[in-house]
């Protein structure tokens, strides 16, 4: 492993707050069911590749408890029964781009759930997709949406659930980050950008 080790994602099941996922980069899944006091390793079949072990992103939604979905370096991945096992979602029916980065659940709508992707971790390509209907269907957010990278993080405003946050890291200068607003809408989006970093 070229790298440590890091936490890149904790989420607690809300039917069952106690339950709950941490993600780690390059290294599974663990669970605690006492709320953080231990922790159990449920990586499972994620194991040996460092595709699958490399994590990005962990939620639970009120609409599923005990389920946990997860997005890896090479796609999607649904754990029922609080992870006893991995279900790959074979992404690529709905995007030639398969790296999916981060992972929301809306704050608004326990069915939908917001995954943004790149074509590596610092790339020319990226974009958001989202699934009205857990991990059932994909669909991109906005008509015409795309960015020039990697779209490394995606959040949403709980007090106006149209507007959609999400970050994105240059594909040639790596310490330039940009946080962008969608509104979120049917058929078109309208974007401001705000860039940091040099």
């Amino acid at each position: 492993m070229a790298f440590p080790t890091r936490v890149i994602g904790l989420t607690a099941d809300p039917s069952f707050p106690d339950e709950m996922y941490a993600a780690l980069e390059v290294a599974g899944v663990m669970r605690s069911t006492d709320g953080g006091d231990s922790l159990d390793d449920i990586t499972g079949s994620l194991a040996p590749s460092e595709d699958t072990l490399d994590l990005h992103g962990v939620q639970c939604t009120a609409a599923s408890p005990r389920t946990v979905f997860i997005t890896t370096r090479v796609g999607p991945f649904i754990g029922p029964d609080r992870g006893s096992e991995w279900i790959p979602i074979d992404f690529g029916k709905f995007s030639e781009i398969t790296y999916t980065r981060d992972l929301y659940a809306a704050p608004h709508d326990p069915n939908m759930l917001f995954v943004s992707i790149g074509a590596a971790a610092r790339s020319s390509q990226g974009a958001l997709f989202r699934r009205r209907d857990l991990f059932k269907t994909f669909e991109p957010v906005g008509a015409g949406i795309s960015a020039n990278s990697t779209m490394m993080a995606v959040r949403i405003d709980p007090r106006e659930p149209s507007h959609v946050f999400f970050l994105r890291r240059s594909a040639t200068r790596p310490c330039l980050w940009s946080i962008e607003m969608t509104l979120l809408q049917l058929t078109s989006c309208r974007r401001r950008r705000r860039k940091y970093g040099g």
